[in-house]
């Protein structure tokens, strides 16, 4: 796995390039400003797996960095990992929104680095093995086959991030620090009827043009959003903001009339999307802050409502427990 990493202090270079190479990855490269990690990156020769950031950099600083790599083509699905002494919760929330998939603080812990760059290298291995399965067949750059309930990233909706980084998201802050945060989950109630029915193409155009439309009645800059399969997007937002699901419910469905004559020329279902009830973790909460997500997705449907994607997403959800 190669290795990009960009920190403006050359000790904390010298000393992380060991710590990686003593975890047995020996192709590490650095850079020492984001101008500098820019130039590498761009190079044709080099092709990078994995990029390590720091966050307060002279000139650029690693939040920044971090929005213009996502703006390359190569490496829009790239993991970016954030290893920073920052730890205040403003940061965070700009790391993720920007594209970051993990964010470590320092000092290292030798533990924790091991078992998050191992996540790491199993994500980029399933990552490649599914781009070599097959061709693409949609705009969004994504490659079948995948199942109903298999998330799907699309590199190209900004702000959308994968089920693993939004995971990583609540993680990083853990539960002392989720005050505040809420979370509800959006439902295409019609979503396994598209997929049984398109392309893998089509279903994925699909999942990207209601991914627009969530953000567009999210407000984008106050939500972080991710498609996790069957159908549902997680998104956790940062206050409820007057938040009104029969409202969102309405108005996500009027702008999704607007893609009328492109689903019906293609013979193609107008999705119909649901906006689930907000979710908050309880004052004395325990356990893992991902949780936050289940009780969102929980939340979708009324308690006496019976539809075939409510008993797939309680099987799913059951499982998950």
């Amino acid at each position: 796995m190669q290795i990009l990493v960009v920190d403006d202090e050359p000790l904390f270079l010298r000393l992380l390039s060991a710590q990686l190479k003593d975890l047995g990855y020996c192709d590490v490269n650095t850079a020492g400003s984001g101008r500098e990690a820019l130039a590498r990156l761009k190079s044709p020769r080099a092709r990078y797996d994995l990029i390590m950031l720091d966050i307060r950099m002279p000139e650029m600083d690693g939040v920044t960095l971090c929005r213009h790599i996502r703006t390359l083509p190569a490496y829009r699905e790239t993991p970016i990992v954030m290893v920073t002494a920052m730890s205040d919760k403003s940061f965070i929330d700009d790391a993720f929104a920007a594209g970051a998939l993990d964010y470590i603080t320092k000092p290292l812990d030798r533990v924790e680095l091991k078992a998050r760059l191992g996540m790491v290298a199993r994500l980029r291995m399933q990552e490649k093995a599914a781009a070599a399965a097959s061709a693409s067949l949609s705009s969004y750059a994504i490659a079948p086959p995948f199942a109903f309930d298999d998330p799907i990233t699309l590199p190209n909706v900004d702000r959308l991030l994968s089920p693993t980084a939004l995971e990583n998201y609540l993680l990083t802050l853990g539960l002392g620090r989720m005050h505040g945060l809420r979370a509800c989950a959006v439902a295409i109630e019609n979503a396994d009827q598209i997929f049984m029915t398109k392309t893998p193409g089509n279903f994925v155009d699909m999942i990207g043009d209601v991914a627009t439309i969530v953000q567009d009645c999210l407000k984008t800059e106050d939500a972080m959003i991710s498609y996790t399969g069957g159908g549902i997007f997680s998104c956790v937002l940062r206050g409820e903001n007057g938040y009104d699901a029969e409202l969102m419910t309405a108005t996500a469905n009027f702008s999704m009339s607007d893609f009328e004559p492109i689903y019906s020329d293609a013979n193609m279902s107008l999705p119909v999307i649901r906006f689930g009830t907000l979710a908050r973790m309880p004052s004395l909460a325990i356990g893992r802050p991902t949780r936050l997500l289940q009780l969102a997705k929980m939340q979708i449907y009324p308690a006496e409502s019976h539809s075939p994607l409510k008993d797939r997403l309680k099987r799913r959800l059951i499982g998950s427990l």
